[in-house]
Parts: C-alpha cells; structure tokens; sequence
C-alpha cells in the first residue's frame, strides 16, 4: 500500500487470518485524530471572533452536512431522481442556514429568494452543458467506479454531475446574495424615499466588486482540486485542441463557469428582490 511507517507511529494496519497464524500489513496511517484537531480549531476560531454569531454558523454547518450525507446520499441510493432530490435538498439546507445565520427578517428572505435563482440558475447552464459537451458522471473523479455501484444499488447517475455542482456553488453564491441583501436594506434605511431604479443601481454597483472576486474564487477552487492534473498536461506537452476536447477539462470548465454564472445571475436575482420587498410598503401606500 505504499505506507512508509517508522518505529512509533500510529498506523492502521489490516489483519488477515490463516492456517499458520494471523497476516498482519500496514494499511494506512492514522490520520482521523489531526482531522478531528482541525475542525475542532476551526470551530473554536468561529466561537472566539464570531462570539453568538459563530455559534449560529456551526449550527447551520452542521445541519447542511447533515442533510447532503444523511438524506441526499441516501435518497441517491434508493433511487430517487438525482435532479430534483439535490435541488431539494440544497433549497432546505440555504434555507435553514440562512435563519439560523440571519434569523426571520426581511434581509434573510431576500437572501434566500437570490441563492436559489441564483444555485437554480447554475444548475440548470451545467445540465445543459454537460449535455453538448456530452460529459457525464463516467468523467467525474472517482465516476466509473460510481457507474459500477449503481449496478448494485438504484442509483440514477444521469444528475449526479448537476448535483455536484449545485453544492460546490451553494456556498459562493450564499455569501453574494447575503452581502447584497443585507448592503441594500442599509442603504434603503439611511433612505426610505430612495427610487426604486436607484436602490436596484445601487445593489447591482455592491455586486460588481463582490461576484469578480467570488467567481475568482470559485474557479480557483476547481482549478486548485485539478492542479496536479493540470501538471501533468503541461508536462506531456499536449496542444491546446487535445487538452480542449479532454473529457475531464470539459467537466472542470463546465463545472467552474456554471457556478460562475450562478454568481454573475445571483447579482440583479437578488438586487431585483431586495427593491420589490425593501419597497413593498410604499408601493402599497401609492
């Protein structure tokens, strides 16, 4: 297994009974008390600068883990379609972030009303595109070994590549729709009698500086997941047209710019949604 132990070290190790006694082998080191130390660091950084607020972010972590491995995953495995069973699953997850996070006021709704136009909208430009450029889950890391489970399970692999995409965005377009949610309500408190034109104007200005550098930011999160691939392109010296029609760039660059999009379109979903309820009132008043 390529395990390099050294006298001291915790291992896991594999045992294996036989006739002349038991067969014992290194398997893997043992990793799972670090990982255990760093979420627990983690959690503790949120509570110390976070203070309530840190709090109510663990929680509403916690539960959207919760439902993407104890209901998604199972709901994939019996069978369920992939499609409408992940968008579910995601709508309650932002949701319930969201209150938790932001509690019951006008801001959260927006926010919530954006991220799903906005996830919904991502969704939708990957299953497209994954259609045209004929990539599935068969390309995805670890995909081929997920087509011969299904065999043995009902799985419906067709949207598992929109499924995954859809949580790899949420969290990118949660945070756009939240900071152009709640800059809005500010600045429509600092103005009551703001236009709506110029309230829109205003959200779509915040946007602009906010979804450059989070579409930045989500397209070097693919790009960092696929580095050492990237590596290896450029070491076999491969032309711009082999590496274009590669199945698996085609899944990372669909996969990073419809999350993108999702970001670009969360903008004027959001902006649009903050005037029409910011501004209820006063329109029911003319």
């Amino acid at each position: 297994h390529t395990v390099y132990a050294a006298e001291g070290m915790h291992v896991i190790v594999g045992v294996r009974e036989a006739e002349d006694g038991p067969r014992v082998w290194v398997y893997n080191h043992k990793r799972q008390t670090y990982l255990y130390l760093l979420v627990a660091v983690f959690f503790l950084l949120l509570i110390l600068f976070g203070r309530k607020k840190g709090v109510h972010a663990i929680i509403a972590l916690l539960f959207t883990t919760a439902i993407l491995i104890f209901v998604l995953i199972p709901l994939i495995f019996h069978g369920y379609s992939t499609v409408p069973v992940s968008s579910i699953c995601a709508i309650i997850a932002l949701v319930v972030s969201f209150l938790v996070i932001g509690g019951f006021e006008k801001k959260t709704l927006v926010a919530i009303l954006g991220t799903i136009c906005g996830i919904l909208a991502a969704g939708l430009i990957s299953f497209i595109f994954s259609r045209l450029t004929r990539v599935s889950v068969v390309n995805l890391e670890k995909g081929s070994q997920i087509v011969y489970m299904a065999l043995d399970y009902q799985i419906k692999v067709k949207g598992i590549m929109y499924a995954s995409i859809l949580i790899a965005s949420l969290g990118a377009i949660m945070d756009v729709a939240m900071s152009i949610s709640s800059s809005m309500q500010e600045i429509y408190e600092l103005n009551p009698a703001i236009a709506f034109q110029e309230l829109f104007k205003r959200g779509m200005n915040i946007g602009k500086d906010i979804m450059g550098t989070m579409a930045n930011t989500l397209i070097l999160a693919f790009m960092g997941g696929s580095f050492s691939l990237v590596m290896l392109l450029w070491g076999y010296n491969m032309s711009l047209r082999q590496i274009g029609n590669l199945p698996f760039i085609a899944v990372e660059v669909v996969q990073g710019i419809a999350g993108s999009i999702g970001i670009v379109l969360t903008v004027p979903f959001t902006a649009f949604m903050a005037c029409m309820l910011y501004l209820k009132k006063r329109r029911k008043s003319l």
